[in-house]
């Protein structure tokens, strides 16, 4: 899947397009368009998994290390029962490959484990393909990078361990949208933006950040929560630009999370509410 292209997934790319290169072809990403689990929690009547990336902000990081061509497949019911062979001539037909590298955890077909795939590597050497797996395993402070670690620590509100196994700040992407002005009623004007459907939302609370707009990079405090100090609802995501003035409704910005300051609180009065905000600006004032 590829969920928010971390450390284990960029070294895996990077030995790919290095085996490419010797091959003298070129190196071909297979991913799904939606997580495996969006059809497995229907049926196993679960709660669908919360993504760490959006499919276009997944597909620009992939681009961006220099993956132009990139296969997705819709996970189906009906994909889940493939076995491996059955896939394998599909993928064989279709795009004619040379080699195949799997990560070190992961297989396909059906229920395969990798000591049950045996058959499915002399079908792979008979088409003439090379098949290998990495045993490369990316460790961060002693604990194995995957999509699963990185949705934990953000729950936990360990954005540092987060931000280290992806690579780069949690971040969000959205047209900033009208709020209700409580911001301006503070004197802290924030620029909202939805929070995107299906993408996780870290831990609750105040956050250091930088927004993006236009190219340019500014410093800022971000809120995630649900207003309890004004009315419980639906979360937003809210960001007060340091020192910024200029009106940008309806432009397209990406909040990068930088450094979790604080919890969300309800506070008895918008004056409290006011006081914290002032010192958690300065918090993170140079």
């Amino acid at each position: 899947m590829f969920d928010g292209v971390h450390c284990g997934h960029r070294k895996l790319l990077s030995l790919l397009k290095q085996k490419a290169n010797d091959r003298n072809t070129e190196p071909v990403i297979i991913t799904f368009s939606n997580h495996p689990q969006t059809i497995l929690a229907q049926q196993n009547n679960k709660k669908p998994i919360s993504l760490l990336q959006t499919n276009q902000e997944r597909f620009k990081k992939l681009c961006a290390l220099g993956f132009n061509n990139i296969i997705t497949i819709p996970f189906t019911t009906e994909f889940a029962r493939l076995s491996a062979i059955d896939f394998l001539n599909t993928l064989c037909a279709k795009y004619n490959p040379c080699y195949l590298l799997l990560g070190y955890d992961n297989h396909f077909g059906s229920a395969l484990s990798d000591e049950k795939n045996i058959d499915t590597k002399k079908a792979l050497q008979d088409k003439g393909v090379v098949f290998e797996r990495t045993d490369c395993c990316v460790t961060c402070n002693g604990i194995e990078v995957s999509s699963t670690q990185i949705r934990k620590a953000l729950c936990d509100g360990n954005l540092s361990l987060a931000n280290d196994m992806l690579g780069e700040p949690y971040s969000f992407e959205g047209k900033v949208l009208q709020g209700n002005s409580i911001g301006h009623t503070l004197n802290f004007p924030t620029a909202n933006i939805a929070a995107p459907e299906s993408k996780l939302l870290p831990k609750f609370g105040v956050y250091e950040s930088s927004i993006e707009i236009e190219g340019k990079t500014f410093g800022a405090i971000t809120n995630i929560g649900s207003h309890p100090t004004i009315k419980e609802g639906a979360p937003v995501i809210e960001t007060y630009i340091l020192d910024f003035s200029q009106n940008i409704y309806g432009k397209e910005v990406r909040i990068c999370l930088l450094r979790f300051l604080r919890e969300e609180k309800k506070f008895s009065s918008l004056a409290e509410l006011k006081s914290q905000i002032e010192k958690d600006v300065a918090q993170i004032r140079p």
